[in-house]
């Protein structure tokens, strides 16, 4: 229940899905251990404005995983990509460019 009350807040929220397809099912593995560390989701989860944060697999390719991320507002978003060397340390593992698609929840 708190899940659902942190992202399914009545206020417009700034959602974000990141892309990541790596070259190979080690590099995926060693990001997802990466991610267990305290400079992993705990770290971007305690950011200021971080509401939720859930990593997913695609059921129809075995290496890419998609960060869902819902946070406060785009800029709280921003300050912490700006402090996260996160992205920069994973580009050298994946197969194409990072994709970062942000969206604002509409209120209905």
């Amino acid at each position: 229940q708190e899940m659902f009350r942190l992202c399914c807040s009545p206020l417009p929220l700034h959602v974000s899905f990141t892309t990541l397809v790596f070259k190979t099912l080690e590099d995926k593995d060693t990001f997802v251990k990466f991610l267990k560390t305290p400079d992993g989701i705990k770290k971007m989860r305690t950011s200021r404005g971080c509401r939720c944060v859930e990593v997913m697999r695609s059921d129809a390719d075995v290496y890419m995983l998609i960060v869902r991320q819902v946070w406060d507002s785009q800029s709280d978003h921003e300050a912490y990509l700006k402090d996260s060397t996160m992205l920069d340390n994973v580009q050298h593992m994946l197969e194409s460019d990072i994709l970062v698609e942000q969206f604002t929840r509409l209120v209905l």
